[in-house]
């Protein structure tokens, strides 16, 4: 009666709570685009686990929608495995063609993934050529795959004008799919590095998501605007966004959700917020346990050992470095905030150490070398970054400068002026001794202006934090940890502290822990006395 009066979950829940398991099966499989064609692929996940796990992996249907939620959650290599066991199924079931075009698709991704353009090109066509009017959903999705291989593949013009023409031609399409669609515009022109083209269909996008009261199209053109400041080195615009998209990033799939950490987190360092950043920094880690994502938790460390160089704490960078598995750094598919495999070079030349140098010089020409052949504009202009700097440290003024002149010509035309001030010291000096064509003076001298200013703030700021003991700089207690080392100081238990606190158990812990290796003491009263000697607490 609930499924003929079209209420799915009430159907869903009594089929579940009757053992009616075959239904249950059934139910799902007829109903799990509906929640795929608005984007709602978190509420597919919820159904799949009302399933057995016999009839899981018995249904070639179920085995695609796992795929589907794999894919939205970034767990991409699982794909792999889901594929070869549909493969043994098929043999024993009719396929429909809504399932082979699904197959196809993720055939299509997993070769993206590898960085196989061209199948992965002639798949999506295909996929798109034949796919039932009815997966809107799934047309949009892949068109965004479409449009980011064929940009790859070097032939972004000719599918940028395809998709407008979609947009035009079908008005009426749901406006989640629309929404997919302009984001993958927006893909095209973020890889060819054109921010203010990105920026006027990202802000389009905006205000259609108001008109319409639309929060995930909002999310999302919030998290790319914000992506598109923070690049331009707007961080106060780029905080009003991101801050928008990361309080919604239910919405956000794949690695979005920790791209938006990642550029809050950046965006508040660069301010000097420093009591925001440690409480954002709380969340993504209490974010990162919930989600318990391998992908997720390697961007997390790595994103953690670049923070920890920009305080110039080498021995926590390279042991963060060292937690995050590279296995599943995403490589050179997207224009990420957070890359692992940069980070990793940027901890190498971090060292006064010549193989470490031509270490992170053999990384980066073989990461240089992917992003050139995969057109990715906003990879290249951080990769030769880097490579000048490396070359830099071998006193290679020659090379360095290439390198360094190669980025601004990539940088220059959308303004990615962050990816330079970041880098700090080192490229100042370069920059300030390059000698640059007449085209690159204007955007050379706004570069020398930037670092300029970021080096004063710097020298203020460690020089504000400096400590006459030179072991430990008071400020890098959170204000929350310093509340707790209070209660400490009371002789409260941890459920005690809890309670006045109004946070759990696991938490105080974590404080706890993390005030022990800020302070270097092993004990709760060697850590209330070292804070009183310190003038921390009183």
């Amino acid at each position: 009666w609930y499924e003929a009066n079209g209420m799915i979950e009430d159907a869903l829940y009594h089929a579940s709570n009757s053992g009616d398991n075959a239904f249950l099966t059934t139910l799902v499989e007829k109903n799990m685009y509906t929640s795929l064609n608005e984007d709602k692929w978190y509420i597919l996940e919820q159904w799949l686990k009302k399933v057995p796990d016999p009839y899981l992996k018995n249904s070639p249907v179920l085995l695609i929608a796992q795929m589907w939620i794999c894919h939205h959650k970034n767990i991409i290599w699982a794909i792999p495995d889901l594929l070869s066991r549909f493969e043994v199924l098929s043999n024993k079931h009719h396929l429909n063609v809504e399932t082979e075009v699904q197959i196809k698709f993720f055939r299509a991704v997993i070769l993206l993934w590898e960085a196989n353009v061209r199948d992965s090109v002639n798949l999506l066509r295909d996929l798109l050529q034949n796919l039932p009017e009815k997966m809107t959903g799934i047309f949009s999705i892949a068109s965004m795959y479409y449009a980011t291989a064929s940009q790859m593949n070097g032939d972004g013009d000719k599918i940028y004008r395809e998709i407008e023409k979609k947009l035009y031609n079908f008005p009426d399409m749901h406006v989640a799919s629309k929404a997919i669609l302009y984001a993958a515009l927006v893909y095209i022109k973020l890889r060819e590095g054109d921010l203010y083209a990105a920026e006027q269909l990202s802000q389009q996008l905006y205000n259609f998501g108001k008109t319409l009261e639309d929060l995930f199209t909002l999310t999302w053109s919030s998290f790319i605007l914000g992506y598109i400041a923070l690049q331009q080195n707007r961080p106060e615009k780029a905080l009003t966004f991101l801050k928008f998209s990361l309080d919604h990033s239910y919405f956000l799939n794949m690695s979005a959700p920790m791209e938006n950490y990642a550029g809050v987190l950046l965006a508040l360092k660069q301010l000097d917020r420093n009591e925001e950043f440690h409480d954002i920094l709380e969340q993504l880690h209490v974010y990162i346990r919930e989600k318990n994502n391998p992908s997720f938790t390697a961007l997390y460390h790595s994103l953690r050992a670049r923070l920890a160089l920009m305080e110039n704490d080498l021995a926590s960078a390279e042991n963060l470095i060292k937690m995050s598995d590279m296995n599943y750094d995403s490589g050179n598919m997207n224009f990420n905030i957070e890359i692992p495999r940069l980070t990793y070079c940027t901890v190498l030349l971090a060292h006064d150490s010549t193989s470490k140098t031509q270490e992170a010089i053999l990384k980066l020409e073989q990461f240089g070398d992917i992003a050139n052949k995969t057109r990715n504009v906003p990879q290249q202009i951080r990769a030769n970054i880097f490579r000048a700097i490396a070359w830099k440290k071998l006193n290679d003024q020659e090379k360095a400068g290439e390198f360094l002149v190669l980025s601004l010509k990539l940088a220059k035309p959308g303004s990615w002026i962050y990816p330079f001030i970041e880098t700090g010291q080192e490229l100042r000096e370069l920059l300030n001794d390059l000698k640059v064509e007449d085209e690159l003076k204007d955007f050379a001298a706004e570069l020398r202006s930037e670092l300029a200013k970021r080096h004063v703030n710097e020298d203020n700021r460690y020089s504000e934090k400096a400590n006459p003991s030179g072991s430990f700089k008071a400020d890098t207690l959170t204000n929350r940890e310093i509340d707790v080392l209070a209660l400490l100081a009371e002789r409260m238990s941890n459920k005690e502290i809890a309670d006045e606190l109004h946070i759990s158990g696991s938490t105080v812990k974590r404080h706890t822990i993390n005030i022990y290796q800020k302070l270097n003491v092993h004990k709760r009263r060697e850590a209330v006395a070292r804070a009183k000697s310190m003038g921390i607490i009183r």
